[in-house]
């Protein structure tokens, strides 16, 4: 539309002049939104340090970015950004070896307060914990001799918790499934303890190679072997049994072979996924900006569209007012 045009929701066709009294207009933007994702042509080249990205975390601040090598490395290599959450902006700082909990770590999770991490061993099939006297700084990292035997799965993947760290989810390839745990000590894997709980990803990829969630739990991610990331929604925050496919998906396209990592910024606007085919992390975008049309406060906008945008309407009439609208110039 022309950027000097005004424009009016009727219930008719017909155009003429209106002088009522300008609408409110209101602008937001989406989170983890998989539905609309784009490739935001940044990526991270981590070759110089990695043989085999496998698992990818963010510090909450954006500042640093982890990435697992579970190839010949055996470790957890650290990346500061110096713009938050832009990877065109990173550079490598510092590396810690796991190899003394397992030779194939793949999958990582941080605390959200930057003091632990967790790494899936797909050697031992166990869950380690690791301590952090500096917070988000694997140079003060240390093995906290804590872990988690899993029964449930004989290739486990992915590993992620829920916000308090009460719930805890590993990702198995055997089974093809999500399975569900409780800790009755926050962030602490050896207190964790079987829930009876699984959800079966067989329907979708069913291959499984890592997996997180949204901030309030409603929101599954499972990226698969096939080169897709699925959304499953739950009805209940962090609780498989609630799950279901959404229908929702995207095709990765930037690295087309081995993509093992999965992570998201801390708003939700921005996804990164490691991929080992190509030694690099790539960075998308996960929201869409919004413009709403407030119908309650006016019935004529004045509105500039300043970039590409969603509009919207709200709160239209009561039903059986009106049986529908027309944007007119």
């Amino acid at each position: 539309m022309a950027n000097d045009k005004d424009f009016k929701v009727v219930t008719s066709i017909k155009p003429k002049r209106y002088l009522e009294a300008l609408g409110t207009i209101s602008s937001n933007d989406t989170s983890f939104d998989l539905a609309n994702t784009s490739f935001s042509n940044k990526s991270l080249d981590t070759s110089g340090q990695i043989s085999g990205e496998r698992g990818v975390a963010l510090s909450a601040d954006g500042t640093k970015i982890f990435v697992v090598d579970g190839a010949s490395g055996n470790d957890i290599n650290e990346y500061a950004l110096s713009t938050a959450f832009d990877l065109s902006t990173a550079s490598f700082t510092d590396s810690f070896s796991l190899s003394s909990q397992d030779t194939s770590p793949h999958s990582v999770h941080f605390k959200p307060d930057g003091t632990s991490f967790f790494i899936s061993g797909r050697i031992n099939e166990d869950i380690f914990q690791y301590d952090m006297t500096s917070a988000f700084d694997v140079s003060t990292a240390s093995y906290a001799n804590k872990s988690f035997a899993q029964a449930q799965d004989t290739n486990i993947t992915g590993v992620t918790f829920s916000t308090d760290g009460t719930k805890m989810y590993i990702a198995g390839i055997t089974n093809s499934a999500v399975f569900q745990y409780s800790l009755s000590s926050a962030f602490d894997v050896s207190t964790a303890s079987y829930d009876s709980v699984s959800l079966d990803l067989s329907g979708q990829g069913g291959t499984p190679f890592d997996i997180t969630f949204n901030n309030d739990g409603t929101k599954l991610f499972v990226l698969d072997n096939t080169e897709f990331i699925f959304q499953y929604n739950l009805s209940t925050a962090f609780n498989l049994s609630t799950a279901s496919y959404s229908n929702i998906s995207h095709q990765i396209t930037e690295d087309t072979f081995s993509n093992f990592g999965l992570a998201f910024s801390a708003d939700g606007t921005k996804m990164y996924v490691a991929g080992a085919q190509q030694s690099k992390v790539h960075q998308y975008s996960t929201s869409v900006a919004i413009d709403t049309l407030d119908l309650s406060t006016g019935s004529v906008f004045n509105y500039t569209p300043t970039a590409s945008k969603k509009i919207q309407i709200s709160n239209p009439a009561a039903s059986g007012t009106n049986s529908g609208a027309t944007l007119l110039l």
